[in-house]
């Protein structure tokens, strides 16, 4: 592959009891496989496995089998570090060849911790190479790249590429799920603008997935999850960026519904240019924030906005005209407790005023100030994509992304937070279209399949079944083979 530059990037309820993370993560392991997981630990070998291995008794082990949400408490056979295709393909005949389960971890920002398991975890975090191509028009990179990290390599190079937002997420598993951030209104998802993956497949085999090159597994991969193999490579489409203009608003936490009722009915006429967040805080005093980018000037934005500040004038107002990185670093918060939980939905009409109700009820009773809900505005090129183009579904008359947010600091905290998230969720459902995003999993979600996959799951299904028939790639909420 011909390049111009090349650079390394660097890294930058109740706990779940070991025993749970084995259920919910294997299934439940029969007693061969438990026998076969026993003689594996006691014939690990370097050799056996290429790349760095850590293992239960490494120094380094208590801290590399935790995932961002420590809520879990999962301790894997071993974890195992490729830094190239051929390790991550070596890894994958390792654990075949064990009998032991395997999970695949890039950034270890799944919410229910899918990249982790009680067997081999492949770390591909040591794979974050990233290639500008010529002429400029795409990237090459691993999939262990960060964000953030991601992000100000591009800027040097006057580029950017539609992802998330959270600072250490990681680009395969980013990717894989849809992405979506605040650039997706104007450029679609991260996986809308990928034309390329390198994948290693169940055998260990690298294959090439792109619309020439087993096409099925191409359509999968963009949105359809880490179900069908181990992403080594993505070359992806980037967009020339200069400076933005970034927006704040916060309103008193009184206002809630007249902020939502007018942000629903007005953003649906916003350009593309313009994306818009609205996020509640919980208690005590409850908070009431908007955050935007516009890709555009400052003088045509503010006619846009005018609508939504006169239905509510905001108590603060920003609007700053920066460089797109440093808007990128200012969108990059994660919080700093350990615990949490989340749960999404998606809209496709208005809320009515008894559901904005329930929201100001549920936050006004929120166990804590971190307990949030976030609208994220759709639209724009997300929706004008096929809904079976790609495996992500929710495309075309899709109005918001609901998250809900629950963090906390101890185990003593949990039981109450949980049980906040989980009424609240389902308190919304009568409103809300049942899809829901698959890169917020939530383990909890009844029939799951139809939320995250919609009328694509069936082939979804297909391709597992070609791709990976004995389900080498599985956790708790893995594409089936069959039903």
């Amino acid at each position: 592959m011909s390049t111009r530059r090349s650079a390394e990037l660097c890294d930058s309820a109740p706990g779940l009891s070991r025993r749970h993370a084995l259920g919910r993560l294997a299934g439940g392991l029969a007693a061969g496989a438990v026998a076969s997981l026993a003689m594996a630990r006691a014939q690990i070998r370097p050799p056996a496995l290429t790349g760095r291995v850590v293992r239960s008794t490494d120094r380094a082990y208590d801290a590399a089998r935790f995932d961002f949400n420590r809520r879990f408490d999962v301790r894997p056979l071993a974890i195992v570090y490729p830094t190239d295709p051929g390790d991550v393909g070596n890894a994958v005949r390792w654990a075949r060849a064990h009998g032991v389960p395997l999970s695949v971890r890039s950034g270890g920002h799944s919410y229910e911790a899918f990249s982790l398991g009680p067997g081999l975890v492949i770390d591909v975090s040591a794979m974050h190479a990233v290639t500008l191509d010529p002429p400029g028009h795409t990237i090459t990179a691993q999939p262990g790249v960060r964000l953030l990290d991601l992000y100000r390599w591009l800027w040097n190079e006057g580029v950017a590429v539609s992802g998330g937002t959270c600072a250490s997420v990681g680009l395969g598993g980013l990717t894989v799920g849809g992405g979506v951030g605040y650039l997706s209104r104007m450029w679609g998802l991260t996986a809308d603008n990928v034309i390329r993956f390198e994948v290693v497949d169940a055998e260990g085999r690298a294959l090439e997935a792109s619309p020439r090159h087993n096409p099925d597994l191409f359509w999968a991969l963009r949105g359809g999850g880490a179900s069908f193999g181990i992403v080594t490579e993505i070359t992806v489409r980037v967009q020339p960026i200069g400076s933005v203009v970034v927006i704040h608003l916060e309103w008193p936490f009184e206002y809630a519904a007249a902020v939502l009722s007018a942000w629903q009915q007005h953003q649906v006429s916003w350009p593309d240019e313009l994306a818009f967040t609205l996020e509640l805080g919980g208690t005590p005093a409850g908070t009431l924030a908007g955050d935007g980018l516009f890709l555009g000037r400052d003088e045509r934005l503010r006619p846009l906005l005018a609508p939504l500040i006169a239905a509510a004038p905001p108590t603060r107002s920003a609007f700053a005209v920066m460089p797109w990185i440093d808007a990128a670093v200012q969108f990059s918060g994660e919080s700093l407790l350990p615990l949490f939980k989340a749960k999404s939905d998606f809209t496709r009409t208005p809320l009515p005023a008894e559901a904005i109700d329930s929201v100001m009820r549920f936050m006004a009773r929120a166990p804590s100030a971190t307990c949030a809900i976030q609208f994220q505005q759709w639209g724009g090129a997300i929706s004008r994509v096929p809904a079976d183009a790609t495996a992500f579904p929710h495309r075309a008359g899709t109005l918001s992304l609901m998250q809900y947010l629950a963090h906390w600091r101890t185990e003593a905290d949990a039981t109450a937070h949980l049980e906040w998230i989980g009424e609240f969720h389902t308190a919304m459902r009568p409103y809300v279209s049942g899809g829901a995003y698959s890169n917020m999993p939530d383990v909890e979600l009844a029939d799951w399949q139809r939320a995250y996959y919609g009328a694509n799951l069936g082939r979804l299904m297909a391709i597992k079944k070609a791709h990976d028939p004995n389900n080498v790639f599985r956790f708790a909420q893995s594409i089936p083979v069959g039903i």
